[in-house]
């Protein structure tokens, strides 16, 4: 089963591709792959083209880009996509092109491609990978801002490496997916409250998107064997 994860915005779109083969013992994960495109909103083109024309360009590039991270040109076509919801207090003309942006690419999963979506929201995203949707730790002060805990936290977890909060985002929403689908296997190092957590943002998935049973694997069931190694990371570029 092909998971990929997204992060989406014009200027940078984080993405991720996790394959699972679900035949193999506690469903082995193959290195994921992540990257990292988007297009810039100063204009390269001589003569300049009209601002909402530039805006439809930079629609169409960073469309392409997504449609063939996902639809085979990388590797296997995705089965699931998992999109980061909207943030929906952020306001201003970015954020607008934004969310045009993202319903563009759902619109283009639902009618054209055909492959599931599922939308997680930021809260639960930070929730799954540090346990809290904050960048407070145990001891309740912070320690680093919340971009900066899903970075570190992914490599505590997984073994990853990421610099790059799109790609991490776009990573812990691959992880969301593949445990989903594929089965709920705790990270051996893992602590009981992040655990707990994970657990928590899982199932209210499930509740709220019943349909994700219907994918293959073990239907989302959990798994009790211990996590996966150190994760390697292939850059698509």
């Amino acid at each position: 089963m092909t998971i990929v994860g997204l992060d989406l915005s014009l200027s940078g779109t984080g993405a991720c591709r996790l394959t699972v083969d679900c035949g193999a013992p506690a469903f082995a994960p193959k290195p994921p792959l992540t990257a990292l495109f988007g297009t810039s909103s100063k204009q390269t083109t001589s003569p300049r083209l009209p601002d909402e024309r530039w805006e439809m360009e930079r629609f169409g590039s960073t469309l392409n880009r997504v449609k063939n991270f996902i639809d085979g040109s990388v590797s296997a076509r995705a089965d699931l996509v998992v999109i980061e919801e909207f943030a929906f207090g952020v306001k201003g003309a970015g954020a607008r092109s934004n969310a045009g942006f993202g319903y563009l690419v759902r619109y283009w999963l639902y009618a054209v491609a055909k492959i599931p979506f599922l939308l997680v929201g930021n809260a639960q995203l930070k929730k799954f990978a540090a346990g809290k949707a904050s960048g407070k730790g145990a001891d309740n002060k912070m320690h680093g801002t919340p971009k900066e805990v899903v970075i570190r936290e992914i490599f505590n977890l997984w073994g990853a490496i990421i610099d790059n909060d799109n790609e991490a985002d776009a990573f812990v929403l691959a992880k969301i997916g593949e445990a989903l689908t594929a089965g709920f296997i705790p990270a051996r190092n893992a602590r009981a409250p992040v655990i707990a957590a994970q657990k928590a943002v899982l199932g209210e998935l499930r509740t709220s998107n019943p349909w994700i049973s219907t994918l293959e694997g073990t239907n989302g069931k959990e798994t009790a064997a211990a996590g996966a190694g150190a994760a390697q990371i292939h850059s698509a570029g």
